[in-house]
């Protein structure tokens, strides 16, 4: 985390929020100058921080940082024209891209004509898909705001299998890359799609053999080991969605499988042979001549 946002993040738990909020911008500039899309990342995290705590004009002050924020990270992602902070309504209606905004009067008194860009509501794609609904509570109930994975929401329902069922969700980088990480009953999925290129990586359940977990004051981590290689999704966004990623994770990865054979004994089943082995475990002191002669009058009685 920068020093701008340590500040900011102290002035937040103070209440200043006003002060904060020019610390936070100070660290966009800094994020966008260096392209660093994880200090973007963070950015945006601290001023939504900013606005769930304040109110009236300041809230106001926030809801056009976090447009700006998100305008810049979209850039950083090859997802917005090379713009460094939310054009006018206008502007926006005409590129086709970036944050939607709200329609307002033009210079020549006219407002932009609606139906030319319909408002989009909720997660958007195939509606009529099974998983569409459950996706779109997912959305509204696990991400704190949907700005830089409205594509990849878009686009999920494309990428499940038949009866493939979606649990949980996150935003997320991998790769330096910012993304959805989705959770589902069969798999891990990271998937990011761009203007100029989309990725998708996948994880089985059957194919984990670890998983790590951790937060930080702003996001947290999840690490996944697969084949003795590893994989780290970070910035994960809110930051308790890794926590509850892992602990999935950790629960399917160590379920016995459905259809294991049942273990077989070692233990030879003939009375005799049974007798001479517990005498020689006897005999090395694994048990005691107690044991011996409980389990010898055992096997006595079977023969």
């Amino acid at each position: 985390m920068s020093p701008e946002l340590e500040e900011a993040d102290a002035l937040i738990a103070k209440g200043d929020l006003k002060k904060a909020l020019k610390k936070i911008d100070v660290a966009r500039k800094h994020a966008l100058g260096a392209q660093d899309l994880v200090l973007m990342e963070e950015v945006l995290a601290a001023a939504g921080k900013v606005k769930e705590r304040a109110d009236g004009g300041l809230r106001e002050s926030s809801d056009k940082q976090i447009k700006a924020i998100q305008w810049n990270l979209d850039f950083l992602q090859g997802k917005a024209p090379a713009l460094q902070g939310p054009p006018r309504a206008s502007e926006a209606l005409q590129e086709g891209e970036g944050p939607q905004a709200t329609p307002q009067t033009e210079a020549g008194g006219h407002a932009p004509d609606p139906s030319s860009k319909p408002a989009k509501k909720g997660v958007m794609g195939a509606t009529d898909h099974p998983q569409a609904e459950r996706i779109a509570e997912l959305a509204d109930k696990k991400l704190d705001m949907k700005m830089g994975v409205k594509r990849e929401l878009k686009g999920l329902t494309e990428l499940l299998s038949e009866n493939e069922e979606v649990l949980n969700l996150a935003r997320g980088a991998y790769d330096g890359r910012q993304g959805l990480v989705v959770l589902t009953n069969r798999r891990v999925l990271f998937t990011e799609r761009g203007m100029t290129r989309s990725r998708l990586e996948d994880f089985p359940y059957d194919r984990i053999s670890s998983v790590q977990t951790s937060t930080s004051m702003m996001s947290g981590k999840v690490k996944i080991f697969v084949s003795g290689n590893s994989a780290e999704i970070d910035n994960v966004l809110p930051k308790q969605r890794a926590p509850e990623i892992g602990d999935y994770i950790r629960s399917r990865i160590h379920q016995e499988p459905e259809s294991a054979p049942p273990a077989s004994s070692s233990a030879p089943s003939d009375p005799l042979a049974q007798l001479k082995q517990l005498g020689e475990l006897r005999d090395a002191g694994i048990v005691t001549p107690e044991e011996f002669e409980a389990k010898k009058a055992e096997l006595l009685s079977r023969m």
